[in-house]
């Protein structure tokens, strides 16, 4: 066949297939116009008697939509930002960002190690690492910077040609770094973790000689978990505060030699008179716990036996405040710790679980038990910290104790203090207070209500965001542990009303006054730190940490912040409080 031929037959294809497609097409919407037609036409009577059918049909299948929507939901949204589980993941992310690397080296640009197996390719790490373009607040301050190579401001340190770390003599020499005690080696830790520590454990406990602890007078920061961080302990011990204490250990993360845990006793040269609080429920583990404080922690000048928290989990687990319902076992605890160390011991409590009950049954013990004063917190188990402290029960507690009592609970201002005087207290312990306004202790020993500027309340942040790098690192782990912390300490000081303002409203300065509408603030500063905004408190962050990263986010740790400042919301609603 010719060539011509095939190409004629081939257009003549072609034309069929159009014409059967056209077709196709005609008879599909044929029959859909058939069905549409049919359904108008049938009869009411027919539609009725199915209508239970169809509505039965039509919410199975709404139900089934309505799984898939949620299926579609569960695909596209993402994770919850806030939840403990995304914070743990980012952490976890950012811990293992500088694997492989030795951090001693490139810290300090030298390493001890004959056989180092990790990366010293500083050369690499400089290609790719970034930097913040401000100047370094510990090199400018000290001359060096501990975290070297790492810090997020080594522009200004390193030596991008010579590859090495700038120092400046005269700094040095003018401002060295404290270096801060009680730290244990990593060889003794793992000695610690493997178990071959030799406790001497005895057969029974001797009969406790109590060592009286006494404070007259003395200003104390008790131990309070998150927020007695070395870092804010040296601000308050810049504002005249006397004792200063570790956050809560527990004993048995101790025992097994977790890092974290042993971080937290920890102290700096300038905390002459420091304590460490433990929290534990058993004889051994008490005995054990103070035993490897006392050898591992001999800057230590007192242990105190934490017999108040309030928190369930520690309560469940017959420790904190669970103790104040066992006045035997404290005995035996007091003794176990007594026979461990020749410092003294003290005790924190508080007045009861559901009703104030120490004053029969547990003060009276405390000094044949060995402990050398006892703090009371003015508030029983279920309490925690939303009504006022009961100091008349304190009172009582002051009248049957045979050692020192220090009172705790809604110290604010200095007639606070001398009010608490009044009640037989050997001094007071301040908390929530000293958190708000650390400044308190300079207000109490002068006898001032404090009218403090915003640019003062802004060097304080400063000094806590250099104590925090020097303690936790410049690099990216430690500035993040800086910023968390200070967004912790914000959502307290956030709660300042400045006296000028209180005066403006004749209202009394206490813990629960509250900023409120219309409130006068002297310029913008001091309205920025009033704000308890997440946004706000991360943007005064970087006023001293640069930019925060795009995947940071603050959550408060402790559920009391957001409860207390829900109801003080429905208070001011009812106008029942400013």
């Amino acid at each position: 066949m010719s060539e011509n031929g095939k190409n004629i037959d081939d257009e003549k294809d072609k034309e069929t297939l159009k014409q059967e497609n056209n077709l196709n097409i005609e008879l599909n919407e044929n029959e859909e116009l058939n069905k549409i037609n049919e359904i108008k036409e049938s009869p009411k009577e027919e539609k009725l008697s199915g209508k239970n059918n169809n509505n039965n049909n039509e919410d199975k299948k709404e139900s089934e939509e309505e799984k898939k929507l949620i299926q579609n939901k569960r695909k596209i949204n993402k994770p919850d930002i806030s939840s403990k589980a995304s914070q743990r993941k980012r952490k976890k992310e950012l811990s293992h960002k500088n694997d492989g690397m030795c951090q001693y080296f490139f810290k300090t640009g030298e390493c001890g190690r004959k056989d180092c197996q990790f990366s010293h390719d500083i050369k690499t790490y400089l290609s790719t690492a970034k930097f913040f373009d401000t100047p370094c607040p510990l090199y400018n301050k000290y001359g060096t910077c501990p975290s070297g190579f790492l810090c997020l401001w080594g522009k200004e340190h390193i030596d991008f040609d010579k590859i090495e770390l700038k120092k400046n003599e005269e700094l040095i020499k003018k401002h060295p770094i404290q270096k801060e005690l009680n730290i244990i080696l990593g060889e003794d830790i793992h000695k610690v973790r493997k178990g071959n520590i030799d406790f001497q454990m005895p057969g029974e406990y001797p009969k406790p000689q109590p060592k009286i602890l006494n404070f007259e007078n003395k200003l104390i920061l008790p131990s309070l978990c998150t927020f007695a961080n070395l870092p804010y302990r040296r601000i308050v011990k810049k504002f005249g505060c006397d004792i200063t204490m570790s956050e809560m250990v527990m004993s048995q993360s101790l025992i097994e030699g977790k890092a974290s845990e042993w971080a937290l006793t920890r102290k700096h040269p300038s905390e002459d008179i420091f304590g460490i609080q433990i929290c534990v429920g058993e004889k051994t583990k008490a005995y054990k716990s103070i035993k490897l404080l006392d050898k591992f922690c001999p800057e230590t000048s007192f242990f105190e036996l934490n017999a108040a928290c309030p928190i369930d989990l520690v309560y469940k687990n017959g420790m904190g405040a669970r103790l104040c319902e066992v006045p035997k076992r404290v005995e035996t605890l007091l003794a176990a710790m007594r026979a461990a160390t020749n410092k003294p011991i003290a005790i924190k409590v508080r007045t009861g679980k559901d009703e104030n009950t120490i004053a029969e049954n547990l003060i009276p013990i405390l000094y044949e038990a060995g402990a050398g004063n006892v703090s009371i917190h003015g508030r029983t188990k279920n309490q925690r910290y939303y009504r006022d402290a009961d100091w008349d029960y304190i009172e009582e507690c002051v009248k049957v104790s045979k050692i020192p009592v220090i009172g705790v609970g809604d110290i604010y201002r200095y007639t606070d203090f001398e009010n608490a005087k009044k009640k037989g207290v050997c001094s007071v312990a301040i908390a929530r207070g000293a958190l708000v306004k650390p400044w308190i202790f300079k207000e109490i020993k002068e006898k001032i209500d404090y009218d403090i500027s915003s640019s003062e309340r802004i060097d304080i942040l400063r000094e806590y965001a250099e104590y925090g790098l020097t303690h936790w690192g410049s690099d990216e782990k430690g500035v993040n542990t800086v910023r968390e912390f200070m967004c912790h300490h914000l959502t307290f000081m956030s709660r300042y009303v400045p006296v000028h303002c209180c005066l403006e409203k004749n209202l009394i300065p206490s813990l629960k006054t509250r900023p409120y509408e219309g409130i006068c603030y002297r310029d913008e500063m001091e309205k920025l730190l009033a704000s308890n905004k997440n946004e706000d408190l991360i943007k005064i962050t970087e006023m001293f940490l640069g930019k925060a990263p795009d995947n940071y986010v603050f959550v408060p740790k402790h559920k009391s912040y957001t409860i207390i400042n829900l109801l003080f919301k429905l208070l001011k609603v009812n106008n029942f409080i400013y």
